[in-house]
């Protein structure tokens, strides 16, 4: 009990230093307050669900369990729909889900960590390539895997299992060596089948039933010698059970097969990509954590440990004395959650894959890892039939594809084989899809073999019969009568406390008044706004894809002070002025959470502009559409191109020019009225 002490000042140091509390304060918090120790951990800036969103984003060597932490919301709540498989072979998720009537329901989800592992395939013991490929996601079915054994001596068997043995985890197929052994199979690499004997020397942990691949994946799978050899199997002891926790995290390195500098360069790159120094562990501490049943004093390093090695977050409080069932079981308040829950009325692609039953909730928060893809949406995914239509040879028994958009010029591999040709989605004339591989010769597109079953090759007229585009949403463009419209109806909207009601119409007035990026505005301080030259500068930047985390801006036109001397500025700068009424440190954010944190625009656009443009009856669209509508003002306006590409802190006047977009007919005749009666002023004054 002495680690768990609390000290009488612990408060008064939280509020006055940077003091960070250790995992024995954070467990007696948990236990004192009866909340949940991930919510404890989240509000000190320390979330667990980051884990396994570090783990894809780090090399792995070796095949490794990936941490099965749920996807943080309400856990009586889940998308649900009734399927019905549309007749195309290849259909838009955002179109099936529309048509089958999606809808959030409140029934308890089962919980799926007892039937369900995950793992990565390493890019060293690939022992089911081609068939599993290296960086692939499955998922483990660790129900009664033995049914699915070959039964009769020399037999290989047609499911892939998750074994665990003396030197680690392997995806293979098995082939029946005798009644108790069974030999690790590969049908391309030249891995030592090595012959191990179930429950003494190796373990079945369960079925492969699901993978994520990465489609472009080029890199060759590796063969280290140390399994080119066959090795003497030893006596099997199963990683989980209770051990030192120094002992358990140096069998925890050898698994993952680093030495010290390696795994150290890892929590330095986690360091780099969280920007925070404390997760950087150096080579002689590691060493000496194996040597110590004393967990580290920073949190931050618990988390770093957990992501190179691959430990499980809850195992590591059991082996430093903290049993997490002995903790708090209730949810945070929602007063002091630093990101009070969402009631969404349409579910983004985050929300899907947390909420829908059979997915890995924990990608929800690392689907940027998984797709390759900045930020990921409904639209970007797309429903195979894979069953139906054989697309490719990879894609049999597909079910979703997630596309890039921005690569839609063919480029195809002469060097590589067919197979790992890169794939291209066509939209054709008819509305109807293609997956294939693609040439683009000339004008035309030419489609090859092994596209939906064709046998030959189809050309296309580039753009004419087919174009390798998928439509995206008309890019929505809010203009300033509409932003007093929502303002007016956002601070009538029920649900919303006066602040958040404040601080939300504010930041749209000023949005549409100045052309701020989303993430500029997220990020202002009180010294950047000049009320008197009413000018507002623009030096940092918000990283919604990281918990709001402030930084640099976009690029280094980026960098500028926006001046607001128009009717429409200087509305924005006294709405401002009179939210900032009593505040005095200048370093503290404009628009900031309880804690004084940074919002988090996903939480605005739930809780504020979504609803208002529901009631007003406009496009849903984001922040961004304030930015063009702004832009499109000041052109009519008939403001100078080179300034308002300043004022916009577009680095090209391309970019200031792709903002236009189709004006309005009645900002057309706005124009055309401002312009006549110009004339007409001219002509009296002449």
């Amino acid at each position: 009990m002495r680690h768990r002490r609390i000290p009488r000042n612990f408060h008064q140091d939280l509020l006055k230093t940077t003091l960070s509390p250790d995992i024995f304060q954070v467990f007696a918090l948990s236990v004192i307050s009866g909340y949940r120790m991930a919510d404890w951990l989240r509000l000190f800036g320390l979330p667990i669900e980051q884990i396994p969103r570090l783990q894809l984003s780090l090399p792995a060597k070796r095949t490794a369990l990936l941490a099965s932490i749920p996807f943080p919301g309400n856990a009586d709540e889940e998308w649900t729909f009734d399927f019905r498989r549309p007749v195309e072979s290849i259909y838009p998720l955002g179109r099936l889900l529309h048509a089958n009537q999606i809808r959030l329901s409140t029934r308890v989800r089962q919980p799926q960590a007892e039937n369900y592992l995950y793992a990565r395939v390493g890019l060293q013991d690939a022992f089911a390539f081609p068939d599993l490929l290296p960086g692939s996601i499955l998922r483990i079915d660790s129900r009664q895997p033995q049914r699915f054994l070959p039964l009769r001596n020399g037999e290989t068997s047609r499911a892939f299992f998750l074994m665990e043995h003396t030197r680690g985890l392997v995806c293979c197929r098995l082939r029946r060596a005798d009644s108790r052994r069974v030999t690790l199979h590969t049908s391309q690499l030249a891995f030592a089948e090595v012959s191990l004997e179930l429950d003494r020397e190796a373990q079945v942990r369960g079925v492969v039933d699901l993978e994520i691949r990465d489609l472009t994946y080029s890199k060759s799978p590796e063969v280290p010698r140390v399994l080119e050899k066959f090795w003497k199997p030893g006596s099997f002891e199963s990683f989980e059970r209770s051990r030192s926790l120094g002992r358990w995290i140096r069998a925890a390195r050898l698994r993952s097969d680093l030495h010290f500098r390696e795994a150290s360069a890892q929590t330095a790159f986690i360091a780099e990509v969280l920007r925070d120094p404390r997760y950087f562990i150096a080579s002689g501490s590691l060493s000496d954590y194996e040597t110590s049943d004393t967990p580290p004093r920073h949190i931050q390093k618990i988390l770093s440990l957990c992501a190179i090695y691959s430990l499980e977050f809850p195992t590591f409080l059991e082996n430093v004395g903290l049993p997490l069932a002995k903790s708090g079981r209730d949810a945070l308040p929602e007063f002091l959650s630093p990101s009070p829950p969402i009631v969404p009325t349409s579910p983004s692609l985050q929300a899907l894959v947390g909420h829908l039953e059979g997915l890995p909730h924990f990608l929800a928060g690392s689907l940027p890892e998984v797709l390759g893809l900045a930020n990921p949406a409904v639209r970007d995914i797309f429903w195979l039939d894979g069953k139906r239509v054989s697309f490719h040879p990879y894609l049999p028994g597909a079910l979703l594809v997630a596309v890039d958009r921005r690569r839609k010029r063919p480029q195809p591999l002469f060097h590589v084989a067919i197979a790992n040709q890169p794939l291209y989605l066509l939209l054709k004339r008819d509305g109807s899809y293609l997956c294939g591989r693609c040439s683009l010769e000339g004008s035309n597109l030419i489609v090859h073999p092994f596209s939906n079953g064709l046998v030959e090759a189809a050309r296309f007229r580039n753009r004419v019969d087919a174009e390798m585009k998928i439509r995206s949403r008309r890019n929505v463009s809010f203009s300033w009568a509409q932003a007093e419209q929502i303002t007016s109806r956002i601070r009538n909207l029920d649900g919303l406390g006066d602040t958040r009601r404040e601080q939300y119409s504010t930041l749209i007035l000023l949005a549409a008044a100045s052309g701020l990026r989303s993430s500029e505005l997220l990020a202002l301080r009180i010294n950047d706004v000049d009320f008197e030259a009413s000018t507002i500068r623009v030096d940092e930047s918000s990283d919604q894809r990281n918990n709001g985390t402030i930084g640099s801006c976009k690029n280094a036109a980026a960098y500028r002070t926006v001046l607001l001397h128009d009717p429409e500025g200087k509305e924005s700068m006294r709405e401002l002025k009179r939210l900032l009424m009593g505040r005095l440190n200048a370093e503290t954010l404009v628009f900031r959470s309880q804690r004084g944190g940074p919002l988090l625009e996903t939480t605005i656009l739930n809780q504020g502009l979504y609803p208002a443009l529901k009631a007003l009856d406009l496009p849903q669209g984001g922040l961004h559409g304030f930015r063009r509508g702004c832009n499109r003002r000041w052109e009519l306006a008939g403001i100078n191109p080179a300034v308002i590409r300043q004022q916009m802190g577009h680095s090209s006047y391309r970019m200031t020019a792709l903002y236009s977009g189709e004006i309005p007919l009645d900002q057309v005749r706005a124009a055309f009225s401002s312009k006549l009666l110009e004339k007409m002023e001219n002509g009296v004054a002449a």
